[in-house]
């Protein structure tokens, strides 16, 4: 799925990017899911900068990738479905009820809640390929333990978690 000259992810695995702040974690997630150029990186075969058939199956959510704060969770959702095809009304509204995600503007939210707004994006996208950079940032310990759940239950998707915790990746 996703090759460079020295790796290779596989397909409906997750897999980890561990690293301190600051070694490019986040700026390999977005070279990933073509928001950046990069020479020789591969995904689903392809170079994926700028690449609408790479893009459209990739998702790149975490707090360093906002959602738009003027705009209220309904019409995030809205934005989703227009933007992927693949996109999952029923999965998004029932986690939403979930992780208990207040429908008001994105800008009110407190950091958690934003962290599980991007969780509800990238899981409602039906992409095959999830980028979550940090996912769980602001997530207190029940919103934590529904993250997980959700994750366990995405059978078939290959997901990527950045993270500099190694003990939240296992």
């Amino acid at each position: 799925m996703v090759e460079s000259k020295s790796y290779v992810l596989d397909q409906g695995l997750t897999h980890g990017v561990v690293g301190p702040n600051g070694i490019g974690k986040t700026t390999l997630l977005r070279k990933i899911a073509g928001q950046h150029p990069s020479n020789g990186l591969k995904v689903f075969g392809e170079a994926p900068f700028d690449n609408r058939s790479v893009m459209d199956r990739t998702i790149l959510m975490g707090i360093d990738n906002p959602l738009v704060d003027g705009w209220n969770i309904a019409k995030l959702m809205r934005l989703g479905k227009a933007r992927w095809g693949t996109w999952n009304a029923g999965r998004a509204d029932e986690l939403q009820d979930r992780f208990e995600l207040p429908s008001k503007n994105y800008s009110a939210l407190s950091r958690g809640q934003k962290s599980a707004m991007g969780i509800i994006m990238a899981v409602a996208s039906g992409c095959e390929l999830m980028l979550l950079d940090e996912p769980y940032l602001g997530l207190d310990v029940e919103k934590r333990q529904v993250f997980y759940d959700v994750l366990r239950e995405e059978h078939g998707r290959t997901i990527v978690i950045s993270t500099h915790h190694l003990n939240e990746l296992s």
